[in-house]
């Protein structure tokens, strides 16, 4: 269950409203795949798809997971903005995730005990908190925002965890940032490289939807809309919503 708070259409998950969000989140236990790379803007999903994970995991097949981000404090904040809302909020997951604020030690603000498994959440910040914890399932967020340390580059040392698992399930995720500096880029260059391809409802060609085929009229910015580059069909935005939602990735 999507808590309030947390997205602005909450109640049960549905992959029809981000229908893209579905062959990612397949990927993630399909047996010919281990590393999963989300190269993807902001506010599109990236977090949902793994915390939808993490409850397959919790409810369906337990295992441990280690979540990485940036920093501890970031860390911190996606267990108490995103993990103990979704817990609370699914009743799948009662009696198997403690309430945070029961006085129990395998329940604090960075671990999550469960029967068959543990959720450890830490900094890339701080490479002592890679030690000691092995997990099949890692998931590296927002990994734009992380600095290499002393001790080497921190989605590798993450990725170490797993290694003792042979269908360990990795993921990686971000917003891209700065061309040549950006560690999700290079990370989506090792993969096939998917792109979401829509079609024009008009001419029906897809095509990567992207700024670029934005158009604005001269001194009219809300009348900026999607321009087809095949036939120049002018997209409305329910159009641009349905070619969105009629999507393939490629």
């Amino acid at each position: 269950i999507m808590p309030k708070g947390v997205t602005a259409k909450a109640g049960p998950y549905s992959i029809d409203l981000t229908p893209y969000a579905r062959e990612p989140q397949e990927s993630f236990l399909a047996e010919e795949v281990q590393t999963t790379v989300l190269c993807w803007a902001s506010r599109t999903g990236k977090t949902e798809t793994e915390m939808n994970l993490t409850g397959y995991t919790i409810d369906h097949d337990p295992c441990h997971i280690l979540w990485v981000y940036p920093t501890l404090d970031s860390a911190k904040k996606w267990s108490k903005e995103f993990f103990n809302p979704m817990a609370k909020a699914s009743p799948c997951f009662r009696g198997k995730v403690r309430d945070p604020k029961s006085r129990d030690s395998d329940n604090t603000i960075l671990s999550k005990a469960f029967p068959g498994g543990r959720i450890a959440a830490i900094g890339a910040n701080s490479p002592s908190g890679f030690r000691q914890i092995q997990a099949p399932r890692v998931i590296c967020e927002e990994v734009d925002a992380m600095e290499a340390g002393p001790e080497g580059d921190p989605v590798m040392l993450a990725f170490k965890r797993a290694d003792n698992y042979a269908d360990s399930v990795q993921i990686v995720s971000s917003t891209p940032t700065i061309t040549g500096r950006s560690r999700i880029w290079s990370w989506l260059e090792r993969s096939d490289f998917r792109k979401w391809y829509c079609p024009c409802p008009a001419c029906g060609e897809r095509q990567v939807w992207s700024w670029q085929h934005v158009k604005r009229p001269e001194g009219e910015p809300r009348a900026a809309a999607l321009v087809c580059e095949k036939c120049g069909h002018t997209l409305t935005d329910r159009e641009r919503v349905d070619s969105v939602s009629a999507g393939e990735w490629r």
